[in-house]
């Protein structure tokens, strides 16, 4: 089978809203391949258990999972025949992920190899096909390669071929799919004049840019998600190809007092999302990203933070149609070496960063690192040594010339305050870790006052890219009474205390544009040892199988959402001394404790919508303690017995 590779461009730009009516590309998922001869279904990964029951905490790799030694590292064959081709049409595979290297073999021809767990790929394979029986092999490899980013991580890096691939058939005359494993079309709208902007990159030909007018355009927000379908085709003769791009029109502003969505101020709502979950991994399908996402939006968030690291077309597709504005990061966590092959690759991630997800409405930020100069002694290099600054300017220089309409930011430690970074770049951001301690609430205030103190850069605001703390469902204790016991057992009331401290600072200082949750959900790190299991981070505001929110979640839904909540605290707990703290959330007024149908007191919520009664008396045997605030009402039962004071238990999942 024969078929021209290039052709010379000499055709016909089109943007529409409808598309035309000719056949456009064909693109079809992959889905039923074997992996090493067995019968998998793409996405997949062969690190979703192991990767996440903690068998890397025994190799004494600190908190580095990302280069963790406690799960399987092999190289594994995914193969999928393919149909037979059509005369005259090209062919190209889209790969989503692959974790970490990926080697693409079309009938046991080496096609291409990409580097990088974390960013899509695309190769054209029409020279490689026959007229029948063609098959598609790739080859992934997930050792560790200390020379590709990320290389230092607090997350396990799930080996597979954990997002969709595609088949993807076009004229010969196509809109390049191959350009960085992006669309091939670069788009901008302007919310003031309905201009769009595509810059439209034709494979064997010369790029072309050209404008379409709106009329009248409804904004994009995250109370709005107003889209409109954008067809851009090209023509030569009889070939034609059409790229669709969602688009929307939005003005996102960063002034030197806060964040500005189409003119107006907000504080955005933000939380951290890795791409995991219990059972799937990083293998995660469009409805479980579409769940979580959803999760996201029930509490009452308005951006995520996509940690760390982009993620998939699908989840920021997703985040285009629920209204949820993205921190979109490149994989530099804690370590960035300074040698030319990492810093080459480095570059290679942040161009296809850019080219995979430029155009999305969701866009908020890019973000070139996170927590660098984080460095313990004894357990990393010592960066401060290293002339990281270097690297981090140019990539600075780097996202300006490829895409100057959408900033620049980078997390800094809340241990060193960036050392300087946190200038490079084009909006401040850190991380704040304070601990909680009861009648020391204000921890979290002198930590922002801190970091304008040593701000290097005249920063006048900052958005917090981290803050929480750990919590298990299956752990309860007094914070007010036993707060060394709470803490050191991740017990479910720490975490809400935490968050209500943090947060009361953080809503009320004006200096702050925007703060996300570390994190949303619990998440695999296998070098972890701690809380009730191993291998996982805890901290999220719901459980790793994404089922069970835990109180602080809906902490926030009393304070993000509009709608009436009340919720009683410590559902989970079967057990109680005689004297236990009782909180409860909410936003619609006072709100009255009972005991057994005993009046305990009513509480006006304070600045976060918490109520709180310390050291309340139970009886011996069954207490129902319910929590009213006109007609919602919200109740559970634990049980006192005599002359024993239980720390608290775990009697059933209560799910979202």
């Amino acid at each position: 089978m024969s078929l021209p590779v290039k052709h010379v461009f000499a055709g016909l730009v089109v943007l529409s809203l409808v598309c035309p009516a000719a056949a456009e590309r064909v693109e079809k998922q992959l889905v039923e391949w074997s992996c090493d001869g067995e019968k998998v279904t793409v996405p997949h990964t062969w690190n979703a258990i192991d990767g996440a029951d903690g068998h890397g905490s025994e190799f004494q790799d600190f908190d580095n999972s990302v280069a963790g030694r406690g799960f399987a590292r092999c190289c594994k064959t995914y193969a999928t025949p393919l149909a037979d081709p059509v005369p005259g049409k090209r062919y190209f595979v889209r790969c989503d992920g692959a974790a970490v290297t990926a080697m693409m073999c079309v009938n046991g021809r080496i096609v291409g190899t990409h580097r990088g767990a974390v960013t899509a790929f695309t190769y054209e394979i029409t020279r490689f096909l026959k007229e029948h029986d063609n098959l598609l092999e790739i080859v992934v490899d997930n050792h560790f390669d200390e020379l590709q980013p990320p290389v230092y991580g607090d997350y396990t890096i799930e080996g597979g071929l954990y997002r969709p691939v595609w088949l993807i058939e076009t004229d010969p005359i196509c809109i390049d799919p191959t350009y960085y494993g992006g669309p091939g079309v670069e788009i901008s709208a302007d919310p003031d004049t309905g201009t769009v902007t595509a810059k439209i990159r034709v494979l064997g030909g010369k790029d072309e840019v050209r404008k379409y007018r709106f009329e009248n355009p409804k904004l994009w927000s995250p109370e709005e998600p107003n889209l409109y379908d954008l067809a851009v085709t090209i023509t030569n003769g009889t070939w034609r190809d059409t790229v669709r791009q969602k688009i929307g029109f939005r003005k996102a502003e960063f002034r030197e007092d806060g964040f500005y969505l189409n003119g107006r101020k907000r504080k955005l709502r933000g939380v951290n999302y890795h791409q995991e979950r219990a059972g799937s991994g990083w293998a995660l399908s469009r409805d479980e990203i579409a769940e979580d996402l959803d999760c996201i939006k029930r509490m009452g968030a308005d951006s995520v933070r996509g940690t760390h690291y982009p993620h998939s077309r699908i989840s920021y597709d997703l985040c285009d149609e629920k209204g949820l504005l993205c921190w979109v990061e490149l994989p530099a966590s804690a370590l960035v070496w300074t040698n030319e092959t990492y810093v080459s690759r480095l570059k290679e991630t942040a161009r296809e960063m850019i080219a995979q997800n430029r155009n999305h409405p969701s866009l908020l930020v890019w973000s070139l690192y996170n927590e660098l100069y984080s460095v313990w002694d004894g357990q990393r290099p010592a960066m401060e040594k290293a002339p990281v600054g270097g690297v981090i300017r140019g990539l600075q220089r780097l996202f300006s010339e490829l895409d100057p309409a959408h900033p620049t930011t980078g997390a800094w430690s809340s241990y060193s305050n960036g050392k300087g970074l946190g200038g490079i770049v084009d909006i401040a951001a850190s991380n704040f870790y304070p601990d909680w301690k009861h009648g020391d609430p204000a921890r979290m205030t002198r930590r922002i006052d801190g970091f304008f103190e040593k701000a290097e850069s005249g920063r006048k605001s900052v958005g917090i890219g981290e803050y929480g703390t750990f919590a298990s469902v299956y752990r309860h204790f007094d914070p007010f009474a036993d707060a060394a016991a709470a803490e050191k057992n991740h017990a479910e009331e720490w975490q809400v205390m935490a968050h209500h401290d943090q947060y009361a600072c953080i809503k009320k200082d004006p200096r702050v544009w925007g703060s996300y949750v570390w994190m949303m959900f619990d998440t695999a790190s296998d070098n972890r040892d701690e809380g009730d299991h191993k291998g996982i981070n805890d901290k999220g505001l719901v459980t790793h199988d994404h089922r069970t929110a835990k109180d602080a979640y809906h902490f926030y839904r009393a304070n993000w959402r509009e709608e009436p909540v009340l919720h009683l605290c410590s559902k989970r707990m079967t057990r109680v001394g005689k004297r236990f703290s009782v909180i409860g959330f909410c936003n619609r007024g006072e709100v009255q404790l009972s005991v057994n149908g005993r009046v305990v007191g009513r509480r006006i919520p304070d600045e976060v919508n918490t109520v709180i009664w310390e050291g309340v008396p139970f009886e011996s045997g069954v207490n129902v303690v319910e929590l009213r605030c006109g007609g919602l009402v919200d109740r559970c039962t634990w049980m006192c017995t005599e002359n024993a004071d239980f720390s608290g238990g775990f009697s059933q999942k209560i799910n979202l």
